[in-house]
This record gives C-alpha cells, sequence and structure tokens, in this order.
C-alpha cells in the first residue's frame, strides 16, 4: 500500500478529494493540517495535527512518502520548508496552482507554457495573501521545478461545487431558485474558465497512478461558462421558468455597480485559459455540465438554500437594482 500524504484540510477541495478516495484500497492516508475545520470527519485516515508555516511542518520527516498531494501552499517559504522535510524520492509531489499565476499578456491563449508572473522578495512574504496570489503561487511552482523530485502541477481556474463557501458561482444558482425575474448585467454572455472541484478530484487521483504518461503542468479547466450559462443550466434542472432583463452598462454605471465584486462573473472581457492539453489527458474523467449544475445544485438544496454572504449583492440591494431597472424600463 502506498503512503499518500495530503497537507491541507477537508474543507472543499480537500474534502472532495477525501470523498472522492474513500474505498481506495490503494493509498495507506496522512492527513496534515490544523485540524481546525470539520475535525469530526474523515476519522479513518491518519492525521498529524500543525501549521505548515511553523516548526510543525517537521512532522512529516518521520516517515517516507510514496506520494504528496499539496492543497494548501499559499507562500514560497511553506514549500521550502516542505522540500527541506520530504523524501526527496517521493514517486511524484502534486501542487494545486491556480492560472492566477500567469503574467497578464494582451490576446494571450494562456497554454501551460506561457510566461509566470515574477515574485519579490516583498511579494513572497507578504501576509495578506490575495493582494500577491499570483506571485506566490508563480514562485511556489518554480521552487517546486527546481527540487528535483517527481511533480504535477495542476492550475485550475475558478473552482465551483459541493462545499464552496464562497458563493461566486453559487450567486447566479441562488438567484434563479429564489426569484421568478432576474435582472442579468449586460447580456451576460463573457466567457470565464472554471474547474468542477469533483473533477479536480478525479484528476489528482489519476495523476496519482504512476502508470499514467502525463505532463508536468496543467490547466485544469473542465468548463467555460457565462452568466447566462449558468441561470440556462439552473432553470433546465429546476425545471423552473423564469423573466430575463439585461441592463446595460450605461444603467449599471449610473447605480455604480462594480464588475464581479457586485455581481459574480460579470466582466467586461472573457477570463478564459488554454484547457486543450487537460481535456486531452483528463478529459474522459469530465463530468457532463449539466450533470455539475444538477449535483451542486443537490448539494445546496439539501442546505436549504443558504443565503448569499460573501460575493456580490445581498438580496435587498439586488431587489432594488432589479426594481430600479423595471422602473426605468417602464418608462
Amino acid at each position: 500500500m502506498q503512503k499518500l500524504l495530503i497537507i491541507g484540510g477537508p474543507n472543499f477541495i480537500g474534502r472532495n478529494l477525501l470523498e472522492a478516495l474513500e474505498g481506495n484500497i490503494n493509498f495507506e492516508i496522512t492527513l496534515f493540517n490544523r485540524g481546525k475545520t470539520n475535525t469530526d470527519l474523515f476519522p479513518q485516515y491518519k492525521q498529524i495535527i500543525g501549521d505548515r508555516n511553523t516548526d510543525d511542518i517537521q512532522q512529516i520527516a518521520n516517515q517516507k512518502w510514496d506520494y504528496v498531494v499539496d492543497l494548501a501552499c499559499y507562500y514560497p517559504s511553506s514549500l521550502e520548508q516542505v522540500m527541506k522535510y520530504i523524501n526527496k524520492d517521493i514517486k511524484k509531489y502534486i501542487f494545486i496552482s491556480t492560472v492566477s499565476a500567469y503574467e497578464p499578456i494582451e490576446n494571450s491563449t494562456y497554454e501551460e507554457t506561457a510566461p509566470l508572473l515574477a515574485c519579490s522578495i516583498e511579494q513572497a512574504i507578504e501576509k495578506d495573501i490575495m493582494p500577491t496570489y499570483g506571485q506566490k503561487k508563480a514562485e511556489c511552482e518554480r521552487i517546486l521545478m527546481k527540487s528535483g523530485i517527481n511533480y504535477t502541477i495542476l492550475r485550475p481556474g475558478l473552482i465551483y461545487g459541493a462545499y464552496d463557501i464562497t458563493d461566486r458561482f453559487y450567486y447566479w444558482m441562488y438567484q434563479t431558485y429564489k426569484r421568478d425575474t432576474l435582472l442579468i448585467p449586460e447580456q451576460g454572455d463573457k466567457l470565464v474558465s472554471f474547474t468542477y472541484v469533483k473533477d479536480l478530484a478525479k484528476a489528482i487521483i489519476y495523476a496519482l497512478d504512476s502508470k499514467n504518461e502525463l505532463e508536468q503542468i496543467y490547466n485544469t479547466i473542465t468548463h467555460e461558462l457565462c452568466i447566462m450559462d449558468a441561470v440556462n443550466h439552473t432553470k433546465k434542472a429546476l425545471n423552473k421558468e423564469i423573466k430575463l432583463y439585461h441592463a446595460p452598462l450605461d444603467f449599471l454605471e449610473k447605480e455604480q455597480i462594480s464588475y464581479w465584486s457586485d455581481l459574480p462573473m460579470w466582466l467586461d472581457a472573457d477570463s478564459t485559459w488554454s484547457g486543450k492539453l487537460f481535456a486531452k489527458d483528463f478529459g474522459h474523467l469530465f463530468t457532463d455540465i449539466q450533470q455539475s449544475f444538477e449535483e451542486t445544485i443537490a448539494h445546496y438544496a439539501s442546505k436549504n438554500w443558504p443565503e448569499i454572504k460573501l460575493s456580490g449583492l445581498k438580496d435587498d440591494a439586488y431587489t432594488t437594482l432589479l426594481n430600479k431597472y423595471l422602473s426605468t424600463e417602464n418608462l
């Protein structure tokens, strides 16, 4: 039996991965995380409690690992510490990165060979993760590439599915479920690269199989979706008719509605990365897009459709915006 170390808690990606691994007899699984999230789940697995950003990481040196899956590395120094204590003859190190690691280049298709962001010393150590998230992840990738160990780097797009707590993808599902009338920003047709979390979990497990001849780096894109796609797939899953209004840009600007932060998935241009290589080697694992919606909706329905908390306009603000547009529309 192969010894598998999973670094990161059973929250979103981790929880889906561990659910996908349940019943798998090929691996003896050990979890390394802070023990702060969903601690009652997966008691069948060994656990090392610790903060990877402290000397706690030394605990992974106590045994020899065959595989490592690193779900939650946000600082280059964190990965350097893991490299210091991990046995160098592991069969594979799977690192979850991000498409945000790419250097922005106009008209780029962002294939896997596209340039990555530079990362200064200041950016690498900045405690606030998000302002330099892509830079930190890019530097982590460079550390792994230079480590001399066998690795697979997976760069997801916007991840969606069960247990996501961000509301970014859920936002339009929720609005479609809750309302009979929706206000869509402009045509709602700008595409965003998404990664279905269950497909990501399946891809991680597939990449663990050393018999599979794979590339070292993949943009793990499973679907490209726009707001209208999200609404239409949700309508179909719920078997629901809904009235749609499309608000023009001048109205939204007048109401000081911001791209994405106020209305998730609303952008002024497509935001996509090439997933061709991933589809070639992993496409047989992909979930049908409508099925992915139905599975995700089933999860939120089991939670009684929780209110939007983190992303986009809250219920009252969205209703106010909708009513204001309707009053303008009827003039």
